[in-house]
């Protein structure tokens, strides 16, 4: 839990509460961009692993599953 709040999630979720739409993705993805770059290592790791093994890695992760097969 404490990662997330380390990492900005809590920003990320506020953004979606936000009443006003432009705002609302403007506050996302600068939630998104702080969130990464807190955990860039953990998370360049997992992504790695997702291309080596999908189900290893979480494949239920909704990104997992919209990404194109090669």
């Amino acid at each position: 839990m404490d990662l997330l709040h380390r990492g900005g999630f809590t920003g990320m979720v506020h953004a979606v509460l936000q009443p006003d739409a432009r705002q609302g993705l403007r506050d996302g993805i600068r939630g998104n961009v702080h969130m990464y770059a807190a955990h860039r290592d953990v998370l360049r790791a997992l992504f790695s692993m997702a291309q080596l093994d999908a189900q290893s890695a979480g494949q239920s992760n909704a990104w997992n599953k919209a990404a194109p097969k090669a």
